[in-house]
This record gives C-alpha cells, sequence and structure tokens, in this order.
C-alpha cells in the first residue's frame, strides 16, 4: 500500500522508514484491517516545525492516508483520521493538518 502512495521510494526505502515511524514517539501509523486483509492506513505525525495554516506549535498532522481501491467511498480513512483526531486530543492537540490540503480537517476547502 505505501508504495502505491510514494510510488517515488523504492520498497527498501519505505521499509527503512516504516521501521523508525513504529520506532517514533513522534510519528504513528494506524492500519485498518478487514479479518486478515489490511485496507487502509494512516501515517500521523506530531510536528513542531511550521504547519501552513495553524499558528501553534506542535501539531498533529497526516503525513499520508491510503485506501486500496476497491474498499474506497466506505469511510475507512474517515475512521483513521478520527483515530488520529483522537490521538492529536491525546498529546493535547487542538488541530489535525494534512499535507495534501493544507487545511484543518473538518473545515471548508
Amino acid at each position: 500500500m505505501a508504495l502505491d502512495l510514494w510510488p517515488e521510494s523504492t520498497e527498501e526505502e519505505l521499509h527503512e522508514s516504516f521501521h523508525e515511524i513504529m520506532a517514533s514517539s513522534w510519528d504513528k501509523i494506524l492500519f485498518y484491517r478487514i479479518g486478515n486483509e489490511f485496507v487502509s492506513f494512516i501515517h500521523l505525525s506530531i510536528r513542531v516545525d511550521y504547519v501552513e495554516g495553524t499558528e501553534s506549535s506542535p501539531t498533529g498532522y497526516i503525513e499520508g492516508v491510503y485506501v486500496k481501491p476497491e474498499f474506497r467511498r466506505k469511510g475507512y480513512s474517515a475512521k483513521l483520521v478520527e483515530a488520529g483526531r483522537s490521538r492529536g486530543r491525546m498529546v493535547k492537540k487542538e488541530r489535525l493538518q494534512a499535507n495534501r490540503f493544507g487545511h484543518p480537517f473538518g473545515q471548508p476547502c
């Protein structure tokens, strides 16, 4: 799934990156599984650098979210985003930004 989301990366680069993310206290990967099949994931981070559209730091941030094509439009990414919001609240972040849209989730584009 990660190769589909980031096709410019190699499998080896993503493997190394995911290991670093899994060991990080600033980054998390959440997966959505149906039965034995992983159908979606989200990469969340806590950014301390400037994030466009925010006035405070640190900020909860969605680095990427992916849903397999055959499972899209069924609410799986929304469930992962909500899990990300919950994680942000746990670390006292009020906003969850996205790298693609540059605006807080839940607000108009």
